[in-house]
């Protein structure tokens, strides 16, 4: 009984303290206690978000804090879950020159999968405004496009929700035979790196064993340098 009250206190002073630390620089100390308070962490998603908010899967870059920032994207939650049917690859299909080979990039699974696929794919879901997620949608094109996936999540109320995420224009069948390569290590940093910000590390060691698979050695893609 306490714990439910105490929780329902929580609950009512959450809104109003982000809103007034919005745009707060907190240290770190300070931030992270109030996050464990609950006051910067929401515990579930409406089925349906508000009609000026989306929900975003995010498999890959967008996962971390470090591509969000660059974009000057804030989700008002983040809370993880995963995608059935689907699996992970890097596909060289979506590559930007000799500097980037490959990117992640999510397709249907098929009985002769790539032996370096991760299924099934974890990420996370940010719920984003609709300025923010035309900030994603410039971010991805034109390697990109927008689709909309059932996504399981781990945590909260709803079980399943709808969210938008990107899947690689080259292709979006299961016909298809998608190439996969090494991506740099630029961009598998910030994979691995995002993943360990929210995913469980067994998951984020399952990104590791697919890039070793690809000649990418884990020891340099230490989110430590």
């Amino acid at each position: 009984m306490i714990e439910d009250l105490l929780a329902g206190c929580f609950d009512l002073i959450a809104e109003p303290l982000k809103a007034l630390l919005h745009d707060v620089e907190l240290p770190p100390a300070t931030g992270h206690a109030l996050q464990f308070a609950g006051v910067l962490h929401h515990s579930a998603f409406a089925a349906v978000p508000s009609h000026d908010h989306e929900l975003v899967f995010a498999y890959g870059a967008n996962m971390g804090e470090a591509k969000l920032q660059k974009l000057d994207i804030h989700p008002s939650q983040t809370l993880t879950g995963h995608i059935q049917g689907q699996e992970l690859i890097f596909d060289s299909s979506l590559r930007d020159g000799a500097s980037e080979p490959a990117f992640a990039n999510v397709v249907p699974v098929t009985d002769h999968g790539h032996p370096s696929a991760v299924t099934p794919v974890n990420g996370v879901v940010h719920e984003v405004n609709q300025k923010e997620l035309e900030a994603l949608d410039r971010s991805e094109s034109p390697l990109y496009h927008r689709i909309k996936l059932p996504v399981q999540m781990d945590t909260g109320d709803a079980p399943e929700v709808q969210a938008w995420t990107y899947g690689g224009n080259a292709a979006t069948g299961s016909e298809v035979n998608h190439a996969v390569a090494a991506p740099s290590t630029r961009y598998a940093k910030l994979v691995v790196c995002g993943a360990k910000e929210h995913l469980p590390a067994s998951y984020v060691a399952e990104l590791l064993k697919s890039l070793q698979a690809l000649g990418l050695p884990s020891a340099e893609v230490s989110c430590d340098q």
